[in-house]
């Protein structure tokens, strides 16, 4: 975008694409809901990033997929649930402390949850950025 300035001279202004931080509490590369979304999303200009948990170690931490960055959480065993008493509320809640402080570490202008059980993270982490406030 070109303006001009009070000395008329020209000033070209750096275009930034809107990020968009989506979360899924699964793996990515096998959801084609989030990668239909994200893949809309990046045709349509903006920057998206993709926070999941992904329980192969052997996959890079950090990846680029058709133009969508993606950003794993290296954890295995944690897409397997815990059925049982305290340790259920426990591993549930290192849970949504960790993964809440990855998705604050993403610059995002919106932070967007996929399922449900990732909205509270991303309440979070939409409240605590700088985007100034959540819109519902």
């Amino acid at each position: 975008m070109k303006t001009l300035s009070h000395d008329d001279r020209v000033v070209t202004k750096k275009h930034i694409p809107f990020r968009v931080c989506m979360h899924v509490r699964g793996l990515v590369r096998t959801d084609g809901r989030v990668m239909r979304a994200a893949t809309a999303l990046v045709e349509a200009g903006f920057a998206v990033t993709i926070l999941d948990i992904e329980d192969d170690l052997t996959r890079p931490v950090e990846e680029d997929i058709g133009g969508i960055h993606v950003k794993h959480i290296m954890k295995s065993g944690w897409l397997k649930p815990v059925r049982f008493g305290p340790f259920r509320l426990i591993r549930s809640t290192q849970k949504l402390v960790y993964i809440t402080l990855q998705l604050i570490r993403i610059p995002a202008d919106v932070y967007h949850a996929h399922d449900d059980n990732a909205l509270a993270p991303c309440y979070i982490a939409a409240r605590k950025s700088s985007i100034g406030g959540v819109r519902c």
